[in-house]
């Protein structure tokens, strides 16, 4: 695929996007679906523009107005959705919702502005010449990426045994609407950090990691009801609902960053180019 037909493919993919989630009703038959669509597409292109703003083409000053810009039509189209849909309580969900979705994309931003300084990374065309031993200690790698999914690993693990523990702390701020968004959001930062970093590696390497990191969402679903009961006095999403929610938040990332690499566009050090 043409390196310059990239940007108008990601484009036309997240705006078909953006009218699926301004139009489709989410109440109805297979109601567990359309969550999971309308916020896995709402987490994982919060991700993805934070992912641009750290690394993507155009200069910084540039790449972060132009991914909030991208953040901030996500909400409106959910505010769209709302407004058509009769959607229930609408000034409180949307300003909860606007909260989740900053939230989340400072926080995956904070990581990722730490790789793209300490190793020089950006997104860019492939080089098409081999890098140098000396070139190649500057990306990126599997062992970096394993480093972070560690770390990754250890947080749920901790997750897991701290939120019982703070659960009746969670259960005196209300325990409401704005908790179980605020879960998911959390849930959605630390899943998909490493998956945007295992979908970045070269080639093979990013097959293998990618499947790696996907397993652990998978592990990390089965835990989230049960934590997420701890934490909510309401009743929120079911184990379907987040099956389908991860499923359709890992499906944007790697699709998108899939056409970025089919396009001719990987991680790569500037210092290396």
């Amino acid at each position: 695929m043409k390196a310059s037909r990239t940007p108008l493919i990601v484009t036309i993919l997240v705006g078909l996007s953006w009218w699926g989630l301004v139009l489709l009703e989410p109440r109805g038959p297979r109601d567990e679906a359309k969550i999971g669509f309308l916020l896995g597409t709402l987490f994982g292109q919060t991700t993805l523009a934070a992912a641009w703003a750290a690394f993507g083409p155009l200069a910084w000053y540039a790449r972060l107005p132009l991914a909030g810009g991208w953040l901030a039509l996500l909400w409106l189209a959910m505010a769209l959705n709302v407004s058509i849909h009769n959607g229930p309580g609408p000034g409180e969900f949307l300003i909860v919702l606007a909260a989740c979705l900053l939230g989340q994309w400072l926080l995956v931003q904070v990581p990722l502005w730490g790789l793209a300084w300490a190793y020089d990374l950006r997104v860019a065309q492939r080089l098409e010449t081999p890098l140098t031993g000396s070139q190649r200690t500057l990306q990126f790698g599997i062992r970096q990426l394993m480093t972070l999914t560690a770390v990754v690993a250890s947080i749920l693990g901790a997750g897991r045994a701290v939120i019982p523990l703070l659960a009746k702390s969670f259960q005196n701020w209300g325990g409401g609407e704005g908790v179980i968004f605020a879960f998911l959001a959390i849930a959605a930062v630390v899943m998909t950090l490493p998956l945007v970093m295992a979908a970045l590696l070269p080639r093979v390497a990013a097959v293998v990691a990618s499947l790696s990191v996907l397993l652990l969402i998978a592990l990390a679903t089965s835990w989230e009801l049960p934590l997420l009961q701890l934490v909510s006095t309401r009743t929120g999403p079911g184990p379907l609902d987040f099956i389908f929610i991860n499923a359709f938040t890992a499906a944007w990332i790697l699709v998108l960053i899939g056409v970025v690499r089919l396009g001719g566009y990987s991680l790569v050090a500037e210092g290396a180019r």
